[in-house]
């Protein structure tokens, strides 16, 4: 699957979408629909951080659905008994 970005008339960036290249994919596609249309509250998609390498150009991006993310953070923030 591949990305691609949408622009206006202005050549700004106003959108993306992702491109299938190979059938498997189809469950991948209808996972990131479900989840971008009819995510509702602590499944609403949210952005979850990046990956880069060592000259700090990124290599990652990451979105995770809101309740996800909302674990990972009690994992960081609990203290360590």
């Amino acid at each position: 699957m591949k990305l691609e970005l949408i622009r206006n008339f202005d050549d700004r960036i106003v959108g993306y979408k992702l491109i299938k290249e190979e059938s498997d994919d189809t469950a991948s596609f209808e996972a990131i629909r479900d989840m971008h249309f009819f995510g509702v509250n602590d499944n609403v998609i949210k952005y979850h951080g990046r990956t880069s390498d060592i000259t700090d150009a990124t290599t990652e991006l990451k979105f995770a659905t809101k309740a996800h993310c909302k674990i990972e953070l009690d994992k960081i923030n609990s203290p360590i008994i």
